[in-house]
């Protein structure tokens, strides 16, 4: 997994978390 990804994964995880 690329950086940009895991970034964007962490902050669907944040998103989904509201």
């Amino acid at each position: 997994m690329d950086e940009e990804q895991f970034a964007q994964y962490i902050e669907r995880l944040s998103t989904a978390s509201v």
